[in-house]
């Protein structure tokens, strides 16, 4: 941990005149905000990194509040009789789900959220823990099997080398698995974990990788585990989500992974996906979709992968001919 030069002071955006020595360690995984925070500064975060919860986060059975002022579950009041008529015509009050934790040794929230928590406070000392992120061996294409990637697919693994946190929204037809075996073929030393939702991409992902790669391509999901014997391994987030607590995916995620990418990540949830990011450690960590710029909430797709700094639209590969405008035929 790095000190903070003595004498540097920092005014956060919005306070009242304050004057307040505060300092931003961040690691792979979370960052936390410490030093003589301001009160207001505080509610300004918890208030800022929050979003509505539309049931499909967290909790199957949440504890809600009627007008009676009595908390239930399962929709079922404590005191119903002495509120019949009441309590089962009224509404719940909107839930909402804070990505901030206030401990008395600061703020912490996952690390990419820090873009938007330095727009809240300003310009901070920023510690970074652990060394600086690996750099890409080699140039991303060809590919082993003698595929040449496009140059906005060279260019993706470039932002990445510039960006080691960093959402990607691509469209449909721009080749998601040719850029993940070119982000595979550059980091040549490096463990890299691939994570799917769901067990047909992991089957047909996996495949087009091996195929692409030359190379065994490890397995965790659908009745298959080869974790620790391949440097590229494709797993469903379902798999590693129900075995977490395993000694061997703990030690995994904490220390053998270099480069974590995440196919489809617009569809992350606090739920199933925080607990398996929260523990990888990789420095280097990118999550790409069609639908990136359409998630329901995009704190939660940013949180451990910063903000999105690519964007390809449609219309860039119609006019590349990569892609058509399909025709709309609606029934009479």
């Amino acid at each position: 941990r790095v000190p903070i030069p003595r004498g540097l002071v920092v005014r956060p955006r919005g306070t009242s005149g304050h004057e307040e020595l505060v300092e931003l360690t961040v690691s792979p995984t979370y960052a936390r905000l410490t030093g003589r925070i301001p009160q207001d500064v505080t509610t300004m975060l918890t208030d800022a990194l929050r979003y509505r919860d539309d049931g499909q986060f967290f909790m199957q059975r949440k504890l809600q509040r009627f007008q009676c002022g009595q908390r239930i579950e399962g929709g079922r009041c404590t005191r119903r009789r002495a509120h019949a008529g009441v309590c089962d015509s009224s509404q719940p009050e909107p839930r909402y789900i804070s990505l901030v934790n206030v401990t008395p040794g600061g703020i912490v929230f996952p690390s990419g959220l820090v873009p938007r928590v330095l727009k809240i406070i300003g310009e901070v000392p920023i510690h970074a823990h652990g060394e600086d992120p690996p750099v890409p061996a080699r140039a991303p294409s060809p590919l082993p099997d003698g595929t040449v990637l496009y140059e906005d697919q060279v260019r993706a693994v470039q932002i990445v080398a510039e960006h080691p946190r960093c959402l990607m929204s691509l469209a449909t037809n721009f080749g998601k698995g040719a850029l993940i075996a070119g982000l595979c073929h550059a980091y040549a030393d490096q463990k890299i974990l691939v994570i799917v939702d769901g067990k047909t991409p992991l089957i047909d992902g996996r495949k087009l990788l091996e195929e692409r790669l030359r190379t065994p391509v490890g397995q965790m999901g659908a009745v298959r585990n080869s974790l620790p014997r391949c440097r590229v391994v494709m797993a469903t987030i379902q798999t590693l989500h129900a075995q977490r607590h395993a000694t061997v995916v703990t030690v995994y995620l904490r220390d053998d992974v270099d480069l974590l990418i995440v196919d489809e990540g617009d569809v992350v949830t606090p739920t199933q996906w925080f607990p398996v990011l929260g523990m990888c450690q990789a420095p280097i960590r990118v999550s790409m979709s069609g639908s990136m710029r359409q998630a329901p909430h995009p704190m939660v797709v940013e949180a451990f992968f910063g903000p999105i700094v690519m964007d390809v639209k449609d219309a860039e590969l119609i006019a590349s001919g990569r892609s058509a405008r399909p025709p709309g035929l609606m029934p009479n």
